[in-house]
Protein backbone atom coordinates (compact mmCIF):
# COMPACT_ATOMS: atom_id res chain seq x y z
CA UNK A 1 0.00 0.00 0.00
CA UNK A 2 1.41 3.40 -1.01
CA UNK A 3 0.96 6.41 1.11
CA UNK A 4 0.23 9.96 0.05
CA UNK A 5 3.80 11.00 0.78
CA UNK A 6 5.15 8.33 -1.59
CA UNK A 7 2.86 9.41 -4.45
CA UNK A 8 3.77 13.10 -4.28
CA UNK A 9 7.41 12.66 -5.39
CA UNK A 10 6.33 10.36 -8.23
CA UNK A 11 3.76 12.89 -9.43
CA UNK A 12 6.37 15.65 -9.30
CA UNK A 13 8.85 13.54 -11.30
CA UNK A 14 6.17 12.80 -13.91
CA UNK A 15 5.29 16.49 -14.24
CA UNK A 16 8.95 17.49 -14.58
CA UNK A 17 9.54 14.75 -17.16
CA UNK A 18 6.52 15.91 -19.17
CA UNK A 19 7.67 19.51 -19.10
CA UNK A 20 11.18 18.46 -20.12
CA UNK A 21 9.78 16.46 -23.04
CA UNK A 22 7.85 19.51 -24.26
CA UNK A 23 10.94 21.69 -24.00
CA UNK A 24 13.07 19.18 -25.92
CA UNK A 25 10.42 18.86 -28.65
CA UNK A 26 10.06 22.62 -28.99
CA UNK A 27 13.82 23.21 -28.98
CA UNK A 28 14.33 20.50 -31.56
CA UNK A 29 11.90 22.13 -33.97
CA UNK A 30 13.62 25.49 -33.50
CA UNK A 31 17.07 24.01 -33.98
CA UNK A 32 15.95 22.38 -37.24
CA UNK A 33 15.28 25.82 -38.73
CA UNK A 34 18.46 27.37 -40.05
CA UNK A 35 19.21 31.08 -40.10
CA UNK A 36 18.51 31.33 -43.82
CA UNK A 37 15.17 29.50 -43.38
CA UNK A 38 14.24 32.03 -40.72
CA UNK A 39 15.06 34.94 -43.02
CA UNK A 40 12.99 33.38 -45.81
CA UNK A 41 9.88 33.13 -43.62
CA UNK A 42 9.81 36.76 -42.50
CA UNK A 43 8.97 40.00 -44.27
CA UNK A 44 11.58 40.57 -46.99
CA UNK A 45 11.96 44.23 -46.04
CA UNK A 46 12.61 43.26 -42.42
CA UNK A 47 15.06 40.60 -43.62
CA UNK A 48 16.93 43.39 -45.39
CA UNK A 49 17.09 45.36 -42.15
CA UNK A 50 18.43 42.31 -40.33
CA UNK A 51 21.00 41.61 -43.04
CA UNK A 52 22.16 45.24 -43.29
CA UNK A 53 21.22 47.05 -40.07
CA UNK A 54 23.33 50.12 -40.90
CA UNK A 55 21.50 50.71 -44.18
CA UNK A 56 19.38 53.80 -43.54
CA UNK A 57 17.20 53.31 -46.63
CA UNK A 58 16.25 49.75 -45.62
CA UNK A 59 15.27 50.92 -42.17
CA UNK A 60 13.12 53.76 -43.52
CA UNK A 61 11.50 51.39 -46.01
CA UNK A 62 10.70 48.91 -43.22
CA UNK A 63 9.21 51.61 -41.00
CA UNK A 64 7.04 52.88 -43.87
CA UNK A 65 5.87 49.37 -44.81
CA UNK A 66 5.06 48.55 -41.17
CA UNK A 67 2.96 51.71 -40.93
CA UNK A 68 1.24 50.95 -44.25
CA UNK A 69 0.19 47.48 -43.12
CA UNK A 70 -1.11 48.84 -39.80
CA UNK A 71 1.73 47.67 -37.57
CA UNK A 72 2.01 51.06 -35.92
CA UNK A 73 4.01 49.84 -32.93
CA UNK A 74 6.75 48.38 -35.16
CA UNK A 75 6.84 51.54 -37.23
CA UNK A 76 7.12 53.69 -34.10
CA UNK A 77 9.92 51.60 -32.64
CA UNK A 78 11.82 51.76 -35.92
CA UNK A 79 11.40 55.53 -36.25
CA UNK A 80 12.35 55.96 -32.58
CA UNK A 81 15.53 54.00 -33.26
CA UNK A 82 16.32 56.23 -36.23
CA UNK A 83 15.66 59.33 -34.12
CA UNK A 84 17.97 58.01 -31.41
CA UNK A 85 20.86 57.58 -33.84
CA UNK A 86 20.20 60.81 -35.74
CA UNK A 87 18.09 63.33 -33.78
CA UNK A 88 18.33 65.89 -36.61
CA UNK A 89 15.96 63.97 -38.89
CA UNK A 90 12.86 66.13 -39.06
CA UNK A 91 11.05 63.65 -41.27
CA UNK A 92 11.42 60.98 -38.63
CA UNK A 93 9.85 63.27 -36.04
CA UNK A 94 7.03 64.06 -38.46
CA UNK A 95 6.33 60.37 -39.04
CA UNK A 96 6.39 59.73 -35.30
CA UNK A 97 3.88 62.53 -34.82
CA UNK A 98 1.55 60.99 -37.38
CA UNK A 99 1.88 57.50 -35.91
CA UNK A 100 1.33 58.62 -32.33
CA UNK A 101 -1.76 60.51 -33.53
CA UNK A 102 -3.07 57.28 -35.07
CA UNK A 103 -2.58 55.56 -31.72
CA UNK A 104 -4.51 58.32 -29.97
CA UNK A 105 -1.49 59.61 -28.07
CA UNK A 106 -2.20 63.22 -28.94
CA UNK A 107 0.23 64.92 -26.54
CA UNK A 108 3.11 62.77 -27.82
CA UNK A 109 2.00 63.43 -31.39
CA UNK A 110 1.84 67.19 -30.87
CA UNK A 111 5.35 67.23 -29.38
CA UNK A 112 6.85 65.42 -32.36
CA UNK A 113 4.96 67.48 -34.93
CA UNK A 114 5.95 70.77 -33.28
CA UNK A 115 9.62 69.84 -33.17
CA UNK A 116 9.47 68.61 -36.77
CA UNK A 117 8.11 71.99 -37.88
CA UNK A 118 10.80 73.85 -35.93
CA UNK A 119 13.63 71.88 -37.54
CA UNK A 120 15.40 73.22 -40.62
CA UNK A 121 15.31 71.27 -43.83
CA UNK A 122 12.77 68.97 -45.43
CA UNK A 123 10.82 68.15 -42.25
CA UNK A 124 7.53 69.25 -43.80
CA UNK A 125 8.06 67.00 -46.80
CA UNK A 126 8.09 63.93 -44.54
CA UNK A 127 11.74 63.06 -44.99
Amino acid sequence: MTTCTQRAPLRFIAEVAGAAALIVAFTGSLAAQSGSDFLNTIDPVFAGVLARPANFDNTIQYAASAAARGDIESAISTYEQLRFYNPKLGGTRYQLGVLYYQLGSYAQSRGYLQTALEMPGPARAGQ
